[in-house]
């Protein structure tokens, strides 16, 4: 941009430069207006949120398709990030918990897994956030978008015909400000946003980067081969324990890896291990020697950067949004990483924030009544991570009780990526766009697949079966059993799920012939909103199935066979 384009009132100024900032400003540039994306610091830089789930990648594809930034569909599986971002990701292939008890190494029953989707909508990403900021911020930058890094914003200045961003030694006059800068939010801060916190979840985390993270496998006794289809290496490791869990999430796992590091980092409850003056490194490691397990896989680790050691991780605030000003997801609340749910609402935050924008700068009209719908949701959502995480923390200490309260977070999943699939897929093969209007229904503007009504029911009965528990007014066992005829009550689940056989430890791997069964499932038996809601997309997918061997094909066989290898075959880490 030459010195003549600068100054001026921008259409809108982005605070924050990481994954959604920079998604917004690319969209909003690419549609003709005047963009500032404002970074404190410089990329690349270390961010966590590097653990994605199948509804990520299809709300990155419905970003993409809904904006016309395909760029923005990159990200959406691992040979697409791959290849085009960044080749310092890691696959990820499955979420894979494993329980631990004190001074015992793991049993091989006491394992949960969910694995994600596969060729060609899969698998899912360990995404190098260093790597995957800095490109998104260079694609804002690409459709025009003024990048300023090293520019801190101390003041914000709101009022009645636009806004003003204080930098020190520059200033900004823009129609709108939309703050994305994460927990410690200019916005937040100056407006006096944050609430105080009533919700359930009390945690806190220590965290970092690694070098020499063994294989699960080769850490796990001799002999007592894991009851899962999936290579727990090639996925989220999660070590539960009573309190807290451990993630482990590579980057080096498979044959073409060429990172060496691995995100690894510890959540507690604050209720059960409360805040201390411990050095993080030091509590990290107190922690790790309790399970033997856990020690062996870390045995040979060592941090490549500064530890993080945080107080309690939750925050929410009292609005999103006002009169030319908003927040995106991170910078508005946080519940807990257990899950990753927070990558796919930073996306869903992005795709309504940005229809709401470019209709507001049209009209030139900048209400908070605008947002309504989007606070309504974003506090909906919000509760119902809350509900989900707390909940699964008082099952930490039961295999029996977390196999059973994790299905609902699955079928959530499976549902809010077949849903959203479906709609890009059909735009894609139709050209008709009110598919991708559909994301903007409820049944699609709740997070997990909870805009079905009778899987929102099954958490909140789930729930309270817990609180019962945790009360004293039910046993385990009682729990156990109530989960799964909540679980039986449910009409929505293909028969290939294996929803309520709870002798299983997985659930269906979503490869060609059990995803056959299930669309056939949802064509013939699913309740009429079900099927007619996600399964009319048979000959679609298959066509899309085509498509990318062919696409991949022009690469030469050569190409074409070590990304699918890369994807379905063993890691280098086993």
């Amino acid at each position: 941009m030459s010195e003549a384009q600068r100054g001026g009132t921008y259409d809108v100024a982005v605070v924050g430069s990481g994954l959604a900032g920079s998604c917004l400003a690319a969209i909003l540039a690419r549609h003709g207006h005047r963009t500032l994306l404002l970074e404190a610091g410089s990329h690349p830089r270390f961010a966590v949120g590097e653990s994605v789930t199948p509804e990520f990648g299809a709300r990155a594809a419905l970003l993409a398709a809904t904006y016309d930034v395909p760029e923005l569909g990159w990200m959406k599986n691992f040979q697409l990030l791959r290849s085009r971002i960044s080749a310092n990701v890691g696959v990820k292939r499955n979420f894979t918990f494993l329980h631990h008890r004190d001074g015992v190494p793991h049993r091989s029953r006491e394992t949960s897994q969910f694995e994600t989707m596969t060729y060609p909508l899969g698998p899912d990403s360990h995404i190098y956030r260093a790597d995957l900021d800095a490109w998104l911020t260079k694609v804002a930058a690409q459709y025009g978008a003024e990048v300023r890094e090293r520019t801190s914003v101390q003041d914000v200045d709101v009022r009645d015909d636009g806004v003003t961003l204080d930098c020190g030694t520059e200033r900004f006059e823009a129609r709108f400000v939309v703050d994305g800068s994460g927990h410690r939010s200019v916005l937040a801060s100056k407006l006096d946003l944050r609430a105080e916190l009533d919700l359930a979840t009390d945690t806190r985390s220590l965290f970092t980067h690694m070098e020499g993270v063994g294989s699960i496998t080769a850490a796990r006794p001799s002999g007592d081969r894991l009851s899962v289809p999936s290579p727990p290496d090639e996925g989220t490791l999660h070590h539960l324990f009573r309190g807290g869990w451990f993630w482990v999430i590579p980057f080096d796992n498979h044959k073409a890896a060429q990172n060496p590091l691995c995100s690894v980092g510890l959540t507690l409850d604050r209720g059960v291990y409360p805040d201390n003056a411990l050095p993080a490194e030091e509590e990290f490691r107190a922690f790790v020697a309790r399970f033997p397990t856990v020690a062996e896989q870390l045995r040979s680790a060592r941090p490549a950067r500064d530890w993080i050691k945080t107080g309690r991780i939750q925050y929410r605030s009292k609005r999103l949004a006002g009169d030319r000003w908003c927040l995106l997801p991170h910078a508005a609340h946080f519940v807990d990483p257990l899950f990753s749910s927070g990558m796919p609402l930073t996306l869903m935050g992005v795709h309504e924030v940005a229809g709401i924008l470019l209709e507001s700068l049209r009209t030139d009209t900048f209400s908070a009544a605008r947002f309504a719908t989007l606070e309504e949701t974003s506090e909906t959502n919000v509760r119902m991570q809350d509900r989900l995480v707390h909940g699964a923390l008082q099952t930490f200490h039961s295999p029996a009780l977390f196999n059973a309260w994790f299905r609902i977070w699955a079928l959530g999943n499976y549902h809010a990526a077949l849903g959203l699939y479906r709609l890009v897929l059909n735009h894609e093969a139709t050209g008709d766009r009110a598919f991708l209007a559909e994301a903007s229904t409820p049944l699609h503007r709740r997070l997990l697949g909870m805009g079905l009504s009778s899987l929102q029911s099954a958490l909140d009965e789930g729930y309270a079966l817990l609180r019962e528990l945790a009360d004293g007014t039910a046993s385990e066992s009682a729990t156990v059993d109530g989960l799964f005829r909540v679980l039986a009550g449910l009409d929505i689940a293909p028969p290939q799920l294996h929803l309520t056989e709870r002798d299983r430890c997985h659930l269906s791997s979503f490869t060609l012939f059990p995803l056959i069964g299930m669309i056939i499932w949802g064509k013939r038996h699913a309740p009429p909103e079900v099927r007619e809601r996600y399964y009319d997309i048979g000959w679609i997918y298959f066509a899309e199935l085509m498509r990318s061997f062919g696409r991949d094909s022009r690469l030469g066989a050569g190409a074409l066979w070590r990304g699918f290898a890369n994807v379905h075959w063993a890691s280098s880490r086993a």
